[in-house]
C-alpha cells in the first residue's frame, strides 16, 4: 500500500520561505536590482535560488548560490556565508548528490555554531537528518533530528517543533516502533491545530491514519483519514484527496469491504485524471485492480492492472528523461563554476604584477602548469569514471537479461502444469491454479523491474510460489518458513535470487522422493551478513542427476542462469553474495537431502 504513506514522508525543513511561482522570482529580481546593502543582497540572492529551486530551475539556482557565496566571503558576512552554504546543500540534495549536500550543510552548521546562531544551527541539523533519512540511515537521521529539536525546543519554534516531530515519527514508524511513533505525530497534530495550520493538519490526521492501518486498528484508521478529507476538501487540494481516497479504500479492502472499497477507489481514479496526477492514477488503478480480483471479477482486474502498468510505464519514462535534464544542467553547472574559478585566479595574478612583475610572471607560469595538469588529470578521472559507469550498466543490463530468462522458463512449467490439468478434464482444478499463478506472475512482473526489492517483498513472492508447487503437486511435500526476528526485513538484495533454489528442490528433490517430503526457509543474519538456507529431504543430487538424464520432460535452466547472475552481481560490487551447496547425509551414507546457503554481505 504505497500511496497510504505518501503524506507520511518526512516534511523539508529549508529554512527558506513558502513555495514560489514566477511572479515571486521577478520581485525578488527587482528588489536585488534596487541598490539594497551587500548583506541584504545575500539573504535575497539565496532566496532567489530557493525559488529557482522549486521550479527545478537547478542551473539559475547555482549561479545566483554561487554569487550569494562570492559576496558573503568577500564582505566577510558569517551569517549570510552559512545561509548560502546551506542553500548550495539543498541544491545539491534535490539533485540527488548526497555527498556534496552533506559537504554544504556541515560547512553551514560550523560557521552557525561559530556565530551562535541556534535557528540556523537547528535548520543545518534537520537537513542532514533528512538527507541521511534519504538514504536509508535512519538512526544516523534520528539523532540529528533529535539534536535540531532539542535546540528548537530551547528557542520555542513552534512550527519547526511541529516539522521535526512529524519527521521523527515517520523514522520510528519505518522502525515498527508504532508508540513512540504515534507519541510523536499526536504531539505534531497537536502544535499544528494550535497554529491552524490545516494543511499540517490534515498530514498529522493521516499520519496517525497509517499508524493504525499498519497496526490492523482499521476503524481507528478510518476516524483520522475522514477528518484529513475534510480538510483538504475544504482546501480544495485535489492531489491529496486523491490520496485519502486511495487510503480510505485500502483501508476498506483490507476489512474484505469490497463493495465500499470500489466506491473510493473509483473517486480517488476520477481525481487524479481531472488533474493528470500520474502517481495517484497509477496508484488508484493497482488498488482496483486488487480488489477486483479478490472479487474473482478476473476481467475487470485485467483491465485496471493493464492501465496501472501503461501508467508506471509513463512514469518511469518521465523520470528518466528529467534525470537526463537535471544531469545536463550539473554539467552546466559545473563548467560555468570553473569559468568563475578560472577568472578569479587571473584577477588575483593581476593585482600580484601590480607590486612584482617579475614574481608575477614566475606565478602565472606555475599556476598555467598545475591547471593544464590538473585539467588534463581530471580529464582523464572523468573518462576513467564513465568507463566504470558504462561497465556497472552493461553489467545490471545483462543481469535483467538473465533474470528475463529465468522467469519465461518457469512461465513455460507453469503453463505445462495448467495444460496438463485441462487435458485431464480438471478444469476446476485448472482455474484455481491460473488464478494463483496469476498472483504469482503479478509479483513476479512488478518486482523484476527493480534491481533490489526488500527481502519483505522476496518472501512474498517466495511463498506464493511454494503455495502454487504445493497445489501443483497435489500436497507432496510440507513448507517450513522461518524467519529470524531480528532479520531487517526491509533490507534490499537481487529479486528471484532464492527461488531458483526451491524450484530445483521441488522438481529435482521432492518429486522424485517416495512418500511425503519436506521443504525448509530459514533467513536470519549476523551483523554483516544476511543467511538464507534452502533444505529438503528429498533424493539427493546425485540420483536427481540420474533422473534428468532420463528425462526428457524437464530441462533446467535455473541453475546456471542464477550462477551467472551472482558472478555478474559479485562483479558489479553492489552485493557480495557466496552460494554454498551441501549434500546432506544419513548415518550409513545414504543421500538425506540437499541444503543450499546463501550469504549476502549487508
Amino acid at each position: 500500500m504505497k500511496k497510504v504513506i505518501a503524506l507520511s514522508f518526512l516534511i523539508f525543513v529549508l529554512l527558506c520561505s513558502a513555495w514560489a511561482q514566477k511572479p515571486e522570482i521577478d520581485s525578488l529580481i527587482r528588489i536585488i536590482n534596487s541598490g539594497v546593502t551587500d548583506s541584504a543582497k545575500t539573504k535575497l540572492l539565496t532566496d532567489l535560488s530557493w525559488e529557482y529551486i522549486t521550479i527545478g530551475d537547478y542551473k539559475n539556482a547555482a549561479e545566483k548560490t554561487n554569487e550569494a557565496i562570492a559576496l558573503a566571503d568577500r564582505i566577510g558576512y558569517k551569517k549570510g556565508l552559512a545561509q548560502s552554504f546551506n542553500m548550495k546543500g539543498i541544491l545539491y540534495w534535490f539533485q540527488g548528490d548526497y555527498p556534496n549536500a552533506l559537504d554544504y550543510q556541515y560547512k553551514a552548521l560550523k560557521i552557525s555554531e561559530e556565530i551562535g546562531d541556534k535557528p540556523r544551527i537547528a535548520g543545518s541539523l534537520n537537513n542532514i537528518g533528512n538527507i541521511f533519512h534519504e538514504q536509508g540511515d535512519l538512526q544516523k537521521a534520528l539523532e540529528d533530528q533529535l539534536k535540531a529539536l532539542k535546540i528548537y525546543e530551547e528557542i520555542d519554534a513552534k512550527y519547526e517543533i511541529a516539522n521535526l516531530y512529524n519527521n521523527i515519527g515517520v523514522i520510528y514508524r519505518k522502525q515498527n516502533n508504532y508508540p513512540t511513533a504515534l507519541e510523536y505525530h499526536t504531539k505534531a497534530l497537536t502544535i499544528r491545530e494550535d497554529l491552524k495550520d490545516m494543511p499540517a493538519v490534515a498530514g498529522s490526521l493521516n499520519n496517525v491514519g497509517v499508524l493504525h492501518y499498519e497496526q490492523g486498528n482499521y476503524a481507528e484508521a478510518a476516524v483520522h483519514f475522514g477528518k484529513a478529507l475534510l480538510i483538504f476538501q475544504d482546501l480544495g487540494d485535489k492531489k491529496n484527496i486523491t490520496n485519502l481516497f486511495i487510503n480510505i479504500g485500502n483501508n476498506l479492502f483490507k476489512q474484505k469491504k469490497y463493495q465500499e472499497a470500489l466506491v473510493n477507489l473509483e473517486k480517488s481514479l476520477v481525481q487524479a485524471q481531472e488533474i493528470a496526477y500520474l502517481e495517484g492514477i497509477k496508484e488508484a488503478e493497482k488498488s482496483l485492480s486488487d480488489a477486483y480480483l479478490a472479487m474473482n471479477d478476473n476481467g475487470k482486474a485485467l483491465v485496471h492492472y493493464k492501465n496501472f502498468v501503461a501508467t508506471r510505464d509513463s512514469i518511469f519514462n518521465e523520470t528518466k528523461s528529467r534525470q537526463i535534464a537535471e544531469m545536463r544542467t550539473k554539467y552546466e553547472v559545473n563548467q560555468k563554476e570553473k569559468e568563475i574559478a578560472l577568472l578569479t585566479n587571473e584577477k588575483k595574478l593581476k593585482e600580484i604584477q601590480l607590486y612584482a612583475i617579475v614574481i608575477g610572471l614566475l606565478l602565472i607560469a606555475i599556476i598555467v602548469f598545475v591547471l593544464y595538469n590538473r585539467y588534463h588529470l581530471k580529464q582523464r578521472l572523468v573518462a576513467e569514471k564513465q568507463k566504470i559507469i558504462i561497465e556497472k550498466q552493461l553489467i545490471e543490463i545483462e543481469q535483467r537479461a538473465l533474470l528475463l530468462q529465468m522467469n519465461p522458463h518457469f512461465i513455460f512449467n507453469s503453463l505445462s502444469s495448467i495444460g496438463g490439468l485441462i487435458y485431464e478434464n480438471k478444469p476446476p482444478v485448472a482455474v484455481k491454479y491460473l488464478t494463483m499463478f496469476s498472483r504469482l506472475m503479478r509479483l513476479i512482473l512488478e518486482y523484476s523491474l527493480e534491481p533490489v526489492i526488500p527481502l519483505s517483498k522476496e518472501i512474498e513472492l517466495l511463498k506464493c510460489y511454494v503455495e502454487l508447487e504445493q497445489f501443483r503437486f497435489e500436497d507432496k511435500f510440507d513448507f517450513k518458513l522461518t524467519v529470524d526476528p531480528k532479520t531487517p526485513l526491509e533490507t534490499a538484495i537481487p529479486p528471484m535470487l532464492i527461488q531458483p533454489h526451491l524450484e530445483n528442490a521441488v522438481l529435482h528433490g521432492l518429486t522424485n522422493k517416495e512418500g511425503k517430503g519436506t521443504l525448509e526457509l530459514k533467513i536470519s543474519c549476523t551483523d554483516k551478513s544476511l543467511i538464507i538456507e534452502v533444505k529438503d529431504d528429498g533424493i539427493g543430487r546425485g540420483k536427481a542427476k540420474e533422473f534428468s538424464k532420463s528425462s526428457t520432460t524437464h530441462k533446467s535452466m535455473a541453475t546456471s542462469i542464477t550462477q551467472k547472475r551472482l558472478e555478474l552481481i559479485n562483479q558489479s560490487n553492489k552485493h557480495s553474495i557466496q552460494l554454498e551447496v551441501e549434500d546432506l547425509k544419513k548415518a550409513d551414507g545414504e543421500a538425506a537431502g540437499t541444503l543450499v546457503r546463501i550469504i549476502i554481505s549487508i
